[in-house]
């Protein structure tokens, strides 16, 4: 893409008549002027390349637009979407191009987009004679969310349409300034649990920072406040020896003792302990 700037001669001009200094520049002569300018440099330029363009690409903006000079008629978005969509982006930036190519603020149009939930960053700027060039960042959920939200990998919670929510994704539970550590030990975990065949399906951390998380296979472990990798660890090197041949059974281990664990069958009257010392943290 090649962009051509408009001479600084013609644009201070332009500024001195919209800011109402005492020299004034006839309309019709800047115009003319630049627009014969800018025929001629066009006609001389060789595009390099084409630019990828993904999703919605090249986007008529509403019209009729007000009496502007050199008013802003396209948009050009960029970007790999899968939420974001082509309505909701001229909705937002439709209304911030009214002023026109010089006097559009892009910084304004960044925020605005970036208030747009599904969206993670934003570059805006203009493209001479009358595009404004937007490329977009789509968010990436690692998981939902208590109370209709998602979550991204460093712990960014956001909150789309209820419809928009994909399908799949295993729930994080706990105080939202902790995002960050629920997304980053639930990473961690299921990195731990992987060589069983086995994910996370919710996984909370309560008000006093200890842990709890339910497996595809409907188990439920039960960890401390501390050490909570290690006892996974635990579990996983005696799950297959211990445990995998009655997993059906197993309701909930609990992982809070040091040496040991605790396991609530399903069966009503089943109850089986093992190594009852529990470490300090445990309820």
């Amino acid at each position: 893409m090649v962009v051509i700037k408009a001479p600084s001669s013609v644009v201070k001009a332009l500024r001195r008549r919209r800011q109402g200094g005492t020299r004034r520049v006839d309309r019709a002569f800047a115009r003319k002027r630049l627009f014969k300018w800018a025929g001629a440099g066009l006609a001389g330029v060789a595009l390099a390349g084409a630019v990828a363009v993904f999703s919605f690409g090249l986007v008529p903006l509403p019209l009729p637009l007000p009496e502007r000079d050199f008013p802003i008629r396209t948009l050009k978005v960029e970007g790999a979407f899968e939420h974001v969509g082509r309505d909701e982006v001229t909705a937002v930036v439709a209304p911030l191009v009214a002023q026109g190519f010089f006097d559009t603020d892009v910084a304004n149009i960044r925020v605005a987009l970036l208030d747009l939930p599904w969206v993670r960053a934003a570059a805006v700027r203009r493209v001479w004679p009358d595009t404004l060039h937007v490329t977009l960042i789509e968010e990436r959920a690692v998981a939902r969310w208590e109370e209709g939200g998602l979550v991204n990998a460093e712990g960014r919670v956001f909150y789309p349409a209820a419809d928009d929510v994909p399908k799949g994704l295993p729930l994080l539970k706990g105080p939202t300034r902790n995002a960050p550590q629920v997304v980053a030990s639930y990473l961690a975990l299921q990195q731990e649990l992987a060589p069983l065949g086995l994910a996370i399906v919710d996984l909370s951390m309560d008000a006093r920072r200890a842990w709890e998380l339910t497996l595809t296979n409907g188990i439920r472990l039960t960890l401390g406040r501390q050490d909570a990798q290690h006892q996974v660890q635990r579990f996983v090197s005696l799950y297959p020896r211990v445990m995998a041949a009655r997993a059906a059974d197993i309701e909930q281990v609990d992982l809070r003792y040091s040496n040991g664990f605790a396991v609530r069958w399903r069966a009503p009257s089943a109850s089986a302990q093992v190594t009852p010392k529990k470490t300090g943290d445990a309820v």
